[in-house]
């Protein structure tokens, strides 16, 4: 099996954390901060400061006791569960992909004028122009991480280090420009402190980012918090220098006034326009990288999430070339495009938007520290965050205080929370559909209480058409030993019955005892016809049946949990050059996913051959999904495929 490939060392591993947490924030949020507290609002910029580099301690215990590329979704499952951790995966996943587009969209606001475009005869529109280089860049990035996990660091490097020169440019200079007499009047107004902490917190946000990326980090177990404890002090140092230099270079007034105060800094100090056309570009680059940060970890939660299957089993496929998860990055590069067509940038509300869950998410993996230390206290923790049994419990309560404090004072709140739970109301038919696919028991009481549709529309799922040319492929069976393995409401079996004559015999399996009563009732008028239920046939074949001429089988493949040990033990009961029919519905309804095993019939020929068969694989299409027919013998030697 092709795994991802460890390429990521301390540095290359600080420059992804270092762009997840450099935020809009640093360029955007001491004008936020400064309209909602004022001064106050820098006691805000502090302890946000503090708190970032505690947890960012809190993360590299639970990436080191846990470095698998689940991240956060593997911490959340190992201790709450299947539905939870899923719901938790879904929420950052869908508000990673909100954020990369929108964020792409504000740095080409930032970058490109509000004015029409002339190329030659054509004009068009600034939204056409800056939707069409949004897309661009949505491609580009998410190239670059199809290519490999080396492609994706150098890209990382070079943002970080044009993003660090940017932040450069506005503290060093002002470190002799402050005006000391700004930082006075404090009012120590906690409830302004709080809401401005609320809104400036998304500066310090992205710890989650790195855990992605574990199972491709040199050494993780040290070089992880080495990384994430030096990276988030110097985040933290950084953003506390832009907000302190902006604030003591333009005072409150100038600040509030300024339509981009990072900018305003730098022209305050006297520089030139080709540094501040640098400038301007390196904060639209910052936008870049933070969103390069999340397409190049998203795919690899995704991953985490098949593996397991909670999503699609195909994502967890790694790319045999570049050894990238690239079915989930083809994936988010077209949802980023969708939310960039159908998304405009409106700056706070984006803001709040990602906040909400973002902070409830932090909440509950710092809730994880003290959790494991109590319930698994003889873990291996090759990093332990310090006072991990009860700073963790200080910090969750004041990052909801944020969130009580947002909620009590920003009436949009309630909006923000209800669109929140949309998110998570829709992931439960999702949940509840992948449950239902790859989990045989919640399957089959889905199909035993719906038995009666299954005869209602027997000829849909099973057309007279499919029955003849399956009927069509036993011109020998008069008289033979026949297993239909997965009977269903025996739509298929009164025909077979019909074929073999009453000199053979029609063993029908059915998983459910719903369709299995349906069975018996419409087999009772042929005595050479054995229905039989059980509920374990996805894993074997009913032990009772010892010898058989042929199988049939129609819709079951895809049930079938252990295939090899199934078409071992159907091979071991048939003859020599005993003949097999697999008749399997495929792509239903055009978007339902398959088995992985079934998604290839290369994959399926061989699947079959293992188990010594040799079979042909067919596909034909129907209206609503198609049908593969898999015809073949019991091999004796080696014999090829047909």
């Amino acid at each position: 099996m092709v795994e991802l490939k460890r390429t990521l060392g301390f540095w290359m591993t600080s420059s992804f954390i270092f762009l997840n947490l450099v935020n809009t924030g640093i360029f955007f949020g001491v004008q936020l901060g400064i309209a909602v507290a004022g001064i106050d609002s820098l006691i805000a910029w502090v302890l946000l400061a503090g708190a970032s580099i505690y947890t960012g301690m809190c993360f590299s215990e639970l990436i080191t006791m846990f470095p698998t590329a689940g991240g956060v979704y593997e911490f959340a499952k190992q201790a709450y569960g299947r539905f939870t951790s899923f719901e938790i995966g879904w929420i950052i996943w869908i508000i990673n992909n909100i954020a990369t587009g929108l964020l792409i969209i504000a740095a080409m606001e930032y970058l490109l004028p509000d004015i029409a475009f002339t190329f030659g005869s054509i004009t068009l529109s600034s939204a056409i122009v800056k939707t069409v280089c949004s897309i661009a860049i949505i491609l580009l990035v998410n190239f670059i991480a199809y290519r490999g996990a080396d492609d994706s660091a150098r890209l990382m490097v070079t943002l970080a280090i044009f993003t660090l020169v940017i932040c450069v440019l506005v503290i060093v200079p002002g470190l002799w420009q402050v005006h000391t007499s700004t930082f006075v009047g404090f009012s120590w107004e906690w409830s302004l402190v709080l809401l401005a902490g609320f809104l400036l917190s998304e500066t310090f946000f992205g710890w989650e980012s790195v855990s992605f990326m574990a199972e491709e980090i040199k050494n993780p177990l040290k070089t992880i918090p080495r990384a994430m404890n030096m990276t988030t002090v110097f985040v933290s140092i950084l953003s506390l220098g832009v907000a302190g230099v902006t604030v003591g270079v333009l005072g409150v007034d100038g600040v509030l006034n300024s339509t981009r105060p990072f900018l305003a800094v730098l022209q305050a100090y006297g520089m030139d326009k080709w540094l501040l056309l640098f400038a301007n570009i390196g904060i639209v680059v910052t936008f870049l990288g933070n969103a390069a940060g999340s397409i190049i970890g998203n795919p690899r939660l995704l991953m985490a999430l098949s593996r397991d299957k909670l999503f699609i089993e195909q994502f967890a496929d790694i790319h045999p070339q570049f050894q990238t998860p690239y079915r989930g990055i083809m994936l988010q590069t077209l949802v980023a495009i969708l939310i960039v067509l159908l998304s405009s940038g409106a700056y706070q509300q984006l803001l709040e938007m990602l906040i909400a869950p973002s902070i409830l998410l932090y909440a509950s993996m710092l809730l994880l520290v003290p959790f494991f230390r109590w319930k698994r206290p003889k873990e291996e923790r090759p990093y332990k965050a310090p006072l991990g049994k009860f700073l963790p419990l200080v910090l969750v309560v004041g990052y909801m205080s944020l969130l009580g404090v947002w909620i009590t004072y920003d009436v949009s709140a309630m909006e923000q929370l209800r669109l929140l739970g949309s998110f998570m109301l829709f992931s439960v038919p999702v949940y509840l559909l992948l449950t239902y696919f790859y989990d045989p028991d919640a399957l089959v009481g889905t199909i035993n209480k719906f038995s009666f549709l299954n005869l209602w529309l027997e000829n849909i799922l099973l057309p007279k058409r499919i029955r003849r040319e399956v009927l069509a492929l036993l011109p020998e069976a008069k008289g033979k030993k026949l297993l239909e393995f997965g009977a269903g409401v025996g739509t298929m079996t009164m025909h077979l019955a019909e074929h073999v004559g009453a000199d053979g015999k029609v063993y029908a399996l059915e998983l459910s005892e719903g369709n299995h009563r349906i069975l018996q009732s419409r087999a009772s008028k042929h005595r050479h016809v054995h229905a039989l239920h059980d509920p374990h046939m996805v894993n074997r074949v009913h032990p009772d049946i010892e010898e058989i001429d042929l199988v049939v089988s129609v819709g079951y493949l895809s049930y079938i949990q252990d295939i090899r040990k199934v078409l071992g033990e159907m091979h071991a009961i048939l003859p020599s050059r005993g003949q097999v029919y697999f008749i399997e519905y495929i792509d239903f309804f055009w978007f339902l996913p398959n088995p992985k095993w079934l998604s290839d019939p290369a994959t399926v020929q061989q699947a079959f051959a293992d188990a010594g068969f040799a079979v042909s694989v067919k596909i034909k299409r129907a209206l609503f999904w198609k049908y593969m027919f898999v015809t073949g013998i019991k091999k004796s030697g080696n014999h090829p495929y047909i």
